[in-house]
């Protein structure tokens, strides 16, 4: 990185390093961390002016700029993304919920059906568990009772004796 003697070419060099996005305007993330140098600046200048009882001339801004390393403006692109990442947390919140909302009720359905409906499985599943053990321990007794059908329905139409 050359170094940057101006607002301006800070600009340029954002917008350069960020790109843009689909819509063909500046990225997001270059324009907050322009803000935030600007912002810096601006806090500058205003102490200078504080200290010295005159604003700074454009030879002081443009060396103000010139001690600026690239890891000043790689730690204010950090910032930025942060920045940017609370601000599309804040504005998206709504969305954000309703979509989670929306997966699970794709997965369990409503809640306010969703007990209702469990507790209807479950005595289903009770009702036919007991008409199958039933039927088993009839079967077992039968057997276990040297049963016989046909012997059962003779005595049945003859009248047992």
């Amino acid at each position: 990185m050359k170094p940057l003697a101006s607002a301006d070419e800070a600009f340029h060099y954002l917008r350069d390093r960020r790109g843009f996005d689909g819509d063909g305007d500046m990225d997001a993330v270059a324009l907050f961390t322009y803000a935030l140098v600007e912002q810096d600046r601006i806090d500058w200048m205003a102490h200078f002016q504080a200290q010295h009882n005159e604003a700074p001339s454009a030879a002081q801004v443009a060396e103000w700029f010139l001690s600026k390393p690239e890891s000043y403006f790689t730690a204010k692109e950090k910032r930025a993304e942060e920045w940017y990442a609370g601000f599309a947390r804040t504005y998206l919140r709504d969305e954000i919920e309703a979509a989670k909302d929306a997966a699970v009720q794709g997965t369990v359905g409503k809640l306010g059906k969703f007990w209702p409906n469990f507790w209807r499985g479950l005595s289903i599943v009770i009702i036919g568990n007991a008409i199958v053990l039933a039927a088993i321990i009839v079967i077992v007794a039968a057997v276990h009772s040297d049963f016989s059908f046909t012997t059962w329905v003779h005595d049945l139409l003859n009248g047992a004796k």
